[in-house]
């Protein structure tokens, strides 16, 4: 039996809360539209800017939108705006370095009344070099796509072995901490955290 190639999924619910996991391999596989104009806060694993796009349309009301990516994609969309998107957090997949941040362009260009922006990424201390010391932390995508932005948290995650000398990365997480506060200077309400373990 063939597919429906437009199918269209109208979900009636009776929550602002609403798990849309479950859905989301149905909107990949069947090339099916999504409906849900009632939800307002929405939490999901890994999407694709396909499936983003798809959410954003569908959830003209969303508010709050926390979803984890892997950087590696194209950015080949053009996402209509979604003006009611307060709220967004974004966890990053990938531990690499040099940060692809272009996909960002995507992710923030379509929600212009953005007030609170979290980000979560990952990545080893044996791999902050200099030109890490000089990151930007997304300030230049900031300044051009989220003018009402009034909190940015951006929340960093590093291992390290036991063997690295502790002065050293301390001194690594001050030069951090420090040239945030330099590019952020003024922009917003911003905080860099740093989370730092330690691998065997």
């Amino acid at each position: 039996m063939s597919k429906p190639e437009n199918t269209s999924i109208i979900v009636h619910i009776h929550s602002e809360v609403f798990n849309i996991s479950s859905y989301l391999e149905t909107l990949s596989t069947n090339n099916a539209s999504l409906s849900l104009p009632i939800l307002r806060i929405l939490k999901v694993r890994f999407i694709n800017l396909s499936m983003y796009q798809t959410i954003l349309s569908g959830c003209p009301n969303l508010y709050y939108f926390k979803l984890c990516i892997f950087t590696s994609e194209e950015c080949l969309l053009n996402i209509p705006k979604h003006n009611n998107l307060k709220r967004l957090i974004i966890k990053v997949g990938d531990v690499i370095w040099p940060w692809n941040d272009h996909l960002f362009n995507c992710y923030l260009s379509c929600v212009p009344n953005l007030e609170h922006f979290n980000v979560h990424r990952l990545l080893y201390i044996s791999r902050i070099t200099d030109s890490f010391l000089n990151y930007d932390w997304l300030i230049s995508i900031i300044s051009i796509h989220l003018l009402k932005l009034h909190r940015f948290y951006f929340y960093l995650r590093t291992s390290q072995p036991k063997n690295i000398n502790k002065l050293n990365t301390e001194k690594i997480i001050n030069q951090l901490k420090e040239t945030f506060l330099q590019v952020h200077n003024g922009q917003c309400q911003s905080q860099l955290i740093i989370e730092c373990s330690f691998l065997w």
